[in-house]
């Protein structure tokens, strides 16, 4: 009885390890869930909507224009926000007529919905960093606010949001 007790035990506490393992190690270097909050993303996220965030793209390749991102902001508070890369390193920016240009060209949006009311001169994007911003401009804080995004703050890319039980969509 012992034993068999002392056998339960033993295989009971192996599962557990690993099981923690494989979580720390997928939530490390693979992805993770996070929880949207605000409107800031909307039509394409939405408050208290939840994605699924993949994180070894960025082993290989740099964060592309367009990119859902989740990432620590550079104030300081250590919050997480998610939000759009719009402009690279290298890049000019400037924000004029509602629109956004990068090196001069126009940037076509086919996710944005709603207007934007914002001026912004013409700014270069240093190495190193990007510029971000949420779909919904008039109520995101952005970079436009707290200026460029180190690339070393990005945690995730954004992969698929999803509602439980079986509603899955990838995201653009």
């Amino acid at each position: 009885m012992k034993t068999a007790l002392l056998a339960w035990l033993v295989t009971a506490v192996r599962v557990a390890v690993v099981s923690a393992l494989v979580f720390l190690l997928t939530v490390t270097f693979i992805g993770q869930g996070f929880r949207v909050d605000g409107r800031c993303m909307e039509p394409n996220l939405h408050h208290g909507e939840r994605v699924l965030t993949e994180k070894l793209s960025y082993w290989w390749r740099q964060p592309r224009r367009g990119d859902m991102v989740v990432f620590v902001v550079p104030d300081g508070t250590n919050d997480l926000m998610v939000k759009r890369v719009i402009a690279l390193p290298g890049e000019r920016i400037r924000i004029r007529d509602n629109k956004v240009y990068i090196n001069g060209t126009p940037l076509a949006e086919p996710y944005r919905r709603y207007e934007m009311h914002y001026f912004m001169r013409e700014t270069t994007v240093p190495p190193g960093m990007l510029f971000v911003m949420g779909d919904n401009r008039d109520v995101s804080n952005d970079s436009r606010d707290w200026g460029f995004l180190p690339v070393k703050n990005i945690s995730a890319r954004v992969w698929c949001r999803y509602r439980l039980p079986f509603d899955f969509r990838l995201v653009r």
